[in-house]
């Protein structure tokens, strides 16, 4: 017997789910639905970046690890043969850095605007949600 849908296309929860975000982020914020339509175009990225101010960031010497006695043949030869390699350690300044500014940062509990936390506040906004986030953007 023959599957009258076999060639009817599937809709998948996740897909609905993203289509219904999307949809809502533009109806919340039609200038974002004309940014991400343009900005798909290479001719556009290049005139906002022409446009845009230049900002000189600071200059880093890249030859001055952050990693203090890491053997760097040994690292690459077990990234090489294992694909990963243990051991290091970031240093407690930079790791202190990149905590606080991660704490600081906003998510946006399944990338909707309307949702906007910290993530140390997660439950307290999927409560006010009353739903449970699949993923934070």
């Amino acid at each position: 017997m023959e599957n009258r849908n076999a060639h009817a296309p599937r809709r998948s929860v996740q897909g609905a789910s993203r289509l219904q975000v999307f949809l809502g982020r533009a109806r919340s914020n039609p200038r974002w639905l004309m940014m991400d339509a343009l900005s798909r175009f290479a001719f556009v990225r290049r005139a906002v970046r022409a446009l845009r101010p230049y900002v000189r960031l600071p200059a880093y010497d890249c030859c001055v690890s952050q990693f203090a006695n890491v053997d760097v043949d040994g690292f690459v030869e077990n990234l090489n043969r294992d694909g990963y390699c243990g051991g290091l350690q970031i240093p407690a300044a930079n790791l202190n850095e990149i905590l606080r500014r991660s704490a600081a940062a906003l998510c946006y509990g399944d990338a909707d605007t309307r949702y906007g936390f910290r993530y140390a506040d997660k439950a307290a906004a999927q409560a006010a949600a009353q739903r449970v986030f699949s993923q934070a953007t």
